[in-house]
């Protein structure tokens, strides 16, 4: 791809181009309070277009990116509980994930819409954040180690012996740091990784890149939801921790995936005259003005979001530890080890459950030159909008099965387990639609913007604020309840008010 570069006062591709923000209030000024020169951005010019293979290797590390979010939401409540984690409190470990997506994507959008890197501008981030992952990773797999040698009793680190909530504090707070600055990391890969296809990818391929996607992301949670549902440490002479095997599984896949990403995905550097980058502050005072600069859909696809994303969190900090505890009986800490055994073997069933919610949305997606997705075929013969609905009404029914299977029975009966897996397996389709359609209709609406990075950073605040409200609203109903059916049949309510909002709203009508 070429670019043509312009300084100065004039026009490139017959509109004029000022600096990244368009907000003469966050440039730098001489001592006089005038601005300086603007710099001049130039875009790319996505005329090429890209084959299959460049799809899949721009794609692939998101693949990477859902390795480690499947492998972390399947099995770090359950390292949280055996760690002697209070029940209450491990959704507030999980605020990490939201925080860091409202810190961290703005952030390292508009950075990364002005970098200047000979690599290109997302690219450098993209190496950054995955390193980071890749060592925070292994530190929340040898986090009881570390805190046993920090004074933490021997028990703390027994894959097989019990222990009682507070007995490892300096593990748990390993745990916990080591997690947040994982989310902080993963959430730094995931802006870069979507504006990238923004970036470089021509328009009218943009339907076709964000199914790739969708296609990566189903890989991803298959690859790892079907780990975490086998008991993996027992292929490995001298290892029993699942989840340490898991996690250093997670360190490789994620370079691995990024490097294929950067080695086969070409970015043009960015051209512009020497300006100070725009500071932290800068960016969140940018933010409001962004949201209302942007087309009228991004704001519509993102009220829409708010309820389907609620009721995902609640799923991803509850659903594995509801199934090792309210359906098979376990516990993760205080009780005997016989029933430490069965809240693992729980965990790993509902991990089984996540596997097969992958393999729907994998199925929906999947498409070759010559076959259609499945679900772009549903939306061409039903509308775009009706389908998208449907899933979200969907996954409210879905989980407002919780209470007709959480009979706390070892083992549970077969009517029960069919309907776990029925009850996660389903919202496969909800997965299918969230991540494909809203964020086609964004990214076409982004993309002819220079602030493309920061305006797709406004639009995953539609992800993260609910997140915080399912983490504070699940903690209150499990502490109130002391168990995990309120916390989910409170998230299949949600997604049940959110259906009509697709139509309300139009998110999906428009080319009706």
């Amino acid at each position: 791809m070429s670019q043509r570069a312009e300084f100065g006062p004039g026009l490139v591709d017959g509109r004029e181009h000022y600096d990244t923000f368009h907000d003469p209030s966050l440039a730098e000024t001489d001592s006089a309070g005038a601005p300086l020169l603007k710099p001049r951005v130039i875009l790319p010019d996505m005329s090429g277009k890209f084959t299959t293979f460049q799809l899949a290797m721009l794609s692939i590390s998101v693949a990477g990116v859902q390795v480690v979010w499947s492998v972390q939401n399947g099995t770090a409540t359950k390292v949280f509980r055996e760690a002697g984690m209070p029940s209450e409190l491990v959704s507030l470990a999980f605020l990490a994930g939201p925080i860091s997506g409202i810190v961290m994507q703005p952030i390292v959008g508009a950075w990364s819409d002005r970098c200047t890197s000979s690599m290109g501008r997302r690219r450098p981030y993209l190496i950054a954040g995955a390193v980071a992952v890749c060592l925070s990773a292994i530190v929340f797999a040898l986090g009881t180690s570390i805190g046993v040698s920090f004074g933490d009793p021997r028990e703390c680190d027994s894959y097989k012996v019990s222990v009682n909530e507070g007995d490892c504090p300096a593990s748990v707070g390993i745990l916990v740091l080591s997690f947040w600055v994982l989310d902080f990391s993963l959430n730094a890969i995931q802006g870069p990784a979507r504006t990238l296809l923004a970036d470089v990818v021509p328009p009218d391929q943009h339907d076709e890149g964000n199914a790739w996607f969708a296609f990566m992301v189903s890989v991803g949670n298959m690859t790892g939801y079907s780990l975490a549902a086998i008991r993996i440490a027992s292929y490995i002479p001298g290892v029993e921790n699942d989840a340490r095997v898991l996690f250093f599984f997670c360190a490789i896949v994620i370079i691995c995936c990024i490097f294929l990403t950067v080695r086969y995905t070409h970015e043009d550097p960015l051209e512009r005259n020497e300006q100070g980058d725009i500071s932290a502050a800068g960016v969140f005072l940018r933010l409001g003005s962004v949201f209302r600069e942007v087309p009228s859909i991004v704001r519509r696809c993102a009220i829409v979001q708010m309820s389907v994303w609620f009721s995902f969190f609640t799923i991803i900090i509850y659903f594995a530890t509801f199934v090792g505890e309210d359906v098979f009986g376990g516990k993760p800490a205080g009780g005997l080890n016989e029933e430490k055994d069965i809240y693992k073997e729980g965990v790993r069933f509902a991990n089984l459950g996540f596997a097969v919610q992958a393999i729907v949305c994998f199925i929906l997606t999947f498409s070759l030159s010559g076959f259609r997705a499945i679900l772009v075929r549903a939306m061409d013969k039903i509308g775009t909008g009706r389908v998208y609905a449907a899933s979200i009404y969907l996954q409210g029914a879905a989980l407002l099965l919780a209470p007709f299977v959480a009979h706390e029975s070892y083992p549970p009966s077969n009517r029960d387990k069919i309907l776990t897996v029925v009850m996660i397996g389903s919202i496969g389709f909800t997965w299918a639609t969230a991540l494909t359609i809203p964020w086609s209709l964004v990214t076409q609406a982004v993309a002819k913007t220079n602030t493309a990075g920061l305006s797709l950073a406004t639009f995953n605040l539609s992800h993260c604020a609910p997140e915080i409200l399912a983490s504070l609203i699940g903690s209150a109903s499990v502490a109130a309840t002391h168990g995990y059916v309120a916390p989910l049949v409170i998230a299949g309510l949600v997604s049940l008010a959110g259906g009509p909002l697709v139509a309300k709203y139009r998110v999906g009508y428009d080319d009706e």
